[in-house]
């Protein structure tokens, strides 16, 4: 349970309707539902759909409380929220960003998930993260500043995350792959993965590493080309307005709400 006060505008956000269709997001570590800028609004009002983005446990109030959280808590506190869903009977398409797209995997092996629309999926980091991840012990650093062209820009817009990266992000990043990599043959729902090219994160490469491996039917990976910027998020990148289409597009293209 969070001990510390969680910031406004860190809040779970919630668009509801009459429908009973059902759009999940899953934010990022030391991320917040704000990581999809305005995605939400935008399958809510084009599918008059419910769009929860519910604010994972240890997020939005100060850094050090991830400070003890594994992979596990935070799969364990989604799928709390994601059952309220299920209960109800509603049609649900489940989606992430960064270790969101993870857990969007995980909760699509164990649920009859309509679609699943993941971005910027933490499954590799790029060169020199990827390097950086083994350093980081021998530095006995619990956190590093995040790098202010993306933080700027993000605060400006409205969002809210931390202005630091917490590093146990490698343990628990890794803590989910080992698991998925374990479940990821029992995915049938129709997936879309976008990823940037110029992804300053994570690996690109590894959504179809990820698609190779799903038993799903319907499944699709999109690489928006580099165009300068560095960004892990590219709901903050300049792709964003198209990025909404393409999501959309492959929703209704494929009748994921039937």
């Amino acid at each position: 349970m969070d001990t510390n006060k969680v910031a406004k505008e860190a809040e779970t956000i919630e668009l509801k309707s009459s429908s009973k269709n059902v759009f999940f997001l899953i934010h990022g570590y030391t991320g917040s539902p704000t990581d999809f800028n305005g995605l939400g609004d935008y399958l809510h009002e084009r599918f008059n759909a419910n769009v929860k983005i519910p604010r994972i446990i240890g997020h939005g109030t100060i850094i050090s409380d991830l400070d003890k959280l594994n992979y596990e808590d935070f799969l364990k506190d989604i799928e709390k929220e994601l059952r309220k869903e299920i209960d109800k009977g509603n049609n649900i398409i489940i989606g992430g960003i960064s270790l969101g797209g993870l857990l969007a995997i995980d909760l699509a092996s164990k649920y009859r998930i309509k679609g699943i629309l993941n971005v910027s999926t933490s499954y590799d980091f790029k060169f020199p993260v990827n390097i950086i991840r083994y350093i980081i012990p021998l530095l006995h650093l619990k956190y590093i500043k995040k790098p202010d062209y993306n933080l700027k820009k993000r605060i400006k817009l409205g969002a809210y995350t931390y202005p630091l990266t917490h590093l146990r992000g490698f343990k628990v990043v890794s803590q989910a792959k080992k698991k998925i990599d374990k479940i990821m043959k029992k995915v049938t729902a129709p997936c879309l993965f976008l990823h940037y090219k110029n992804d300053n994160v994570t690996d690109y490469r590894g959504d179809k590493i990820i698609l190779s491996k799903l038993s799903s039917k319907i499944k699709k990976s999109i690489v928006f080309p580099s165009n300068g910027e560095k960004e892990h998020n590219i709901f903050y990148s300049a792709y964003h307005q198209r990025i909404y289409r393409i999501l959309g597009d492959f929703v209704e293209k494929n009748r994921l709400f039937g």
